[in-house]
C-alpha cells in the first residue's frame, strides 16, 4: 500500500509539473502588444509634421495593431539613412515601435 500511495503523489507531481509548462508555453506565446490602435493611431497624428520633415519620401503610415506597432513606408533613395537608423529615429519621435518598409518607387495613386 506504501508504494502505490508513493506512486500516486509521484504522479500528481508530474501531472502538475506538464501542467506548468503547458500553461507557461501558452502564457510566453501569446504576449499582447504593449501599445493598442487607438495609441499608435495617437503617436502617429501627434508626430506627423515631424514624420514628414524627417523623411521626406514618406509614402505612408499605418498601424499594425497585432504587432502593436507603426509602420513607415518610405521611398528609399541614395543618400538618405539606412532602414536601421529610420527604425531608431521614429521610435525616438513616436516612443512606440515603427517597422520601416522601403520602396524603390513612388506609390501612385491611379484615378
Amino acid at each position: 500500500m506504501k508504494t502505490s500511495s508513493s506512486l500516486l503523489k509521484i504522479g500528481a507531481v508530474i501531472a502538475t509539473v506538464g501542467i506548468l509548462i503547458a500553461v507557461g508555453r501558452t502564457m510566453s506565446n501569446e504576449i499582447a502588444p504593449v501599445h493598442d490602435a487607438v495609441e499608435l493611431r495617437k503617436a502617429i497624428d501627434l508626430h506627423k509634421a515631424a514624420l514628414l520633415e524627417l523623411f521626406p519620401t514618406l509614402q505612408g503610415m499605418a498601424t499594425d495593431a497585432e504587432q502593436g506597432g507603426v509602420v513607415l513606408t518610405v521611398r528609399s533613395e541614395s543618400g538618405i539613412m539606412n532602414e536601421a537608423a529610420m527604425k531608431e529615429e521614429a521610435e525616438a519621435l513616436l516612443g512606440v515601435p515603427v517597422k520601416v518598409r522601403l520602396l524603390p518607387v513612388e506609390l501612385r495613386r491611379k484615378p
